[in-house]
C-alpha cells in the first residue's frame, strides 16, 4: 500500500486527505493480522515530499518554490533539506517485497527526508510561536492535570488553566529548559 505522511500528520485544510491515509494505516496492520497465518505479509509505505506530478501546481513544482525553501530547506523543517525523489520510494517498495523483509508485517514504512522527526514550535492556524513553548512566555505547559499539593513543592509555582484548557505553570521555558531556550 501506498499512504501519506498524512496518515500521522495534520494539517489545516487537509482533514479528509489525512483520514483516508489514517484509514490505509489501519488498513494495513489489520490485514497484516488477517493474512499472517497464510504467510502473506502487508505493509505500507509513507511518502513526504517527493519530486511528483503530484508537487505541480499551476505548472510549477511547489518544491522548487520560495516557500518550500524557506519552511523545509534552510528553515530546518527537513532533515535532508530536499526533496524525495521517486526513485527512493520505489526502492522501499522493492525491498519490501524482496527476500529480506520477510520478517516485517502490518508496518508503515515512512521515507521523508526526516521530516517528521523534526520539531516545528508553531501554531499551523497563525503561524506564531505558541506560547507555552516561548522562551520568553510567562507560562511554561505543566501537565495535563489539575493542579495538586506537590505543585507548591514542585517549584513550579501555582499552575493557572490555559485557554486551551492545558495546566500551565508560571515558570518560563528558560528556567525549566535552559539548553532548548538557548536555540
Amino acid at each position: 500500500h501506498c499512504t501519506s505522511i498524512h496518515g500521522d500528520r495534520a494539517e489545516v485544510g487537509s482533514s479528509a486527505y489525512a483520514m483516508a491515509k489514517a484509514a490505509i494505516n489501519q488498513y494495513c496492520r489489520g490485514l497484516a493480522l488477517e493474512l499472517a497465518e497464510k504467510n502473506i505479509l502487508v505493509n505500507a509505505v509513507a511518502p513526504g515530499f517527493i519530486r511528483t506530478a503530484m508537487s505541480v501546481v499551476n505548472g510549477v513544482s511547489e518544491l522548487d518554490g520560495e516557500w518550500f525553501k524557506q519552511n523545509y530547506v534552510t528553515g530546518g523543517h527537513l532533515a535532508l533539506r530536499r526533496a524525495g525523489l521517486p526513485e527512493e520510494v520505489a526502492g522501499v517498495f522493492y525491498f519490501l517485497a524482496g527476500p529480506d523483509a520477510t520478517y516485517i508485517t502490518g508496518q508503515v514504512i515512512t521515507v521523508d527526508g526526516g521530516l517528521t522527526i523534526t520539531f516545528r514550535a508553531e501554531s499551523p492556524i497563525a503561524s506564531q510561536p505558541l506560547a507555552f513553548l516561548s522562551p520568553a512566555s510567562p507560562a511554561r505547559l505543566s501537565a495535563s492535570r489539575p493542579p495538586s499539593a506537590g505543585d507548591a513543592r514542585s517549584g513550579f509555582g501555582a499552575p493557572v488553566r490555559s485557554p486551551a484548557g492545558a495546566y500551565l505553570s508560571r515558570r518560563t521555558l528558560a528556567e525549566t529548559h535552559p539548553s532548548l531556550a538557548a536555540r
